[in-house]
């Protein structure tokens, strides 16, 4: 083990074990089976300060934060007491990063002045925009250093674009929908240093009235987003398969494609089945960096035959079922199952049609938005648990047919009656 001490309200140093001033140089220590270590002490020291005031084009932010690096041989690291990281005061734009050793560092700022993660997003330095022009402060042993005040200005507003190519077996397609998704705001993606990160604004939970619900039960399922994820933007590709968005911040992304007529199998970039397993994009301008790093100018794909599901939702009398949600579950996944889409209901027949899906195998569950029945999955004698169900094999080209489910209690149920004479009491 390495073991480190830090004190996060910034008045000492962090000290790694054995007076190690990097990570790698920490002393590791090793302990056997049932061993219990002692002896591991460190001796704290006051630390140094350094405070100011930051504004975003003259405006005290109300989310804003800074952030200090120190030079460590030719490098430039994160310090990595947890006080090095500060939020700025909304109310007054100071600030004070604490914790720090004596050394060369430079600070960075980033915030926004429309609330909580919003944009405009701006970031930059003290003393210049990017951080090799940013400014070096050296601190002495404790030493508080005041008035490191700096301006952010000047964000790059809706500049960026992205684009590609979409084909299949080597042919441009046509028509196919281009949905662009927020990236997120928690991945550990390596950011570019000096660019600003733009985080992401929320998505509402869908609608789910009786109206918007009736909207719903004729459209076909083309675009395979999970739970209350929806894309921010979509285009369609041109006669040659090229699409083009426009009028993007740098940020995070994710990409899905799809054939609205259901022929294509809906994928993400790269070639993944899932949101979730999308491959996490940075867009800079009209460049696309990768998590591996490395850049691209276009996010290109190429589209695989898909196949589909139909069935219907009915009570035990033959009722249909409206309204129902469809829950696709894929098999085969590194973690078992997983949901690709939940975007589908039930016609007022109480039938449903998938299109789109990629070769699998897939487990079906339905959700009564109403409530009045419990979810239940086809073929499971349970009610909610998708791989207990019967597996429904997809093939390109083709829809899976008669997966039909009866929805609620499978048996009448009767309790006992119970006769009392008048004035009787019960034993």
């Amino acid at each position: 083990y390495t073991i480190s001490f830090s004190d996060a309200s910034g008045a000492y140093i962090t000290e790694m074990y054995n007076h190690a001033t990097t990570i790698d140089a920490i002393t590791p220590v090793t302990v056997t089976n049932r061993e219990k270590r002692t002896g591991i002490n460190a001796s704290l020291s006051i630390a140094s300060h350094i405070t100011g005031r930051l504004t975003i084009e003259g405006e005290n932010p109300p989310n804003a934060s800074v952030v200090a690096y120190r030079k460590t041989g030719d490098d430039w690291q994160q310090w990595s007491a947890p006080a090095s990281y500060a939020q700025v005061n909304p109310g007054t734009g100071q600030y004070d990063i604490g914790g720090l050793a004596a050394g060369v560092y430079k600070i960075n700022g980033s915030g926004g002045l429309q609330g909580n993660y919003s944009y405009p997003y701006y970031n930059s330095y003290y003393g210049g925009p990017t951080f090799e022009a940013a400014t070096p402060i050296t601190l002495t042993v404790i030493e508080t250093r005041t008035n490191i005040n700096f301006n952010l200005t000047g964000a790059p507003l809706y500049a960026s674009e992205l684009s590609g190519v979409v084909t299949a077996k080597g042919t441009p397609v046509s028509g196919i929908k281009v949905s662009l998704y927020d990236g997120g705001c928690c991945s550990d993606f390596p950011l570019p240093s000096g660019t600003p990160i733009a985080p992401p604004t929320a998505t509402p939970a869908p609608d789910r009235s009786t109206a918007v619900l009736a909207s719903q039960v004729d459209k076909p399922v083309t675009t395979l987003a999970t739970r209350d994820t929806k894309p921010i933007v979509y285009v369609y590709t041109d006669a040659n398969g090229h699409y083009t968005i426009g009028g993007l911040t740098d940020s995070r992304y994710l990409v899905g494609f799809s054939d609205p007529t259901g022929g294509y199998a809906t994928t993400y970039y790269a070639d993944q089945l899932s949101l979730q397993m999308a491959q996490l994009l940075w867009l800079q301008g009209d460049h696309v960096i990768l998590y591996s790093g490395t850049v691209i100018s276009s996010v290109n794909t190429s589209l695989a035959r898909g196949g589909g599901i139909s069935g219907s939702v009915h009570l035990k009398d033959g009722t249909p079922v409206a309204n129902v949600e469809v829950d696709v579950w894929l098999a085969s996944f590194p973690y078992g199952v997983e949901m690709i889409t939940n975007e589908h209901q039930t016609d007022a027949a109480g039938n449903f049609t998938l299109k789109g899906l990629p070769v699998g195998t897939y487990y079906l569950c339905f959700s009564d938005l109403t409530g009045k029945y419990q979810p239940e999955c086809y073929g499971a004698s349970v009610f909610y648990l998708p791989d207990s169900g019967i597996p429904i094999t997809v093939q390109a080209d083709q829809i899976t047919s008669g997966i039909n489910h009866t929805l609620g209690p499978k048996e009448r149920t009767f309790l006992p009656i119970i006769q009392q004479a008048p004035g009787v009491a019960l034993k």
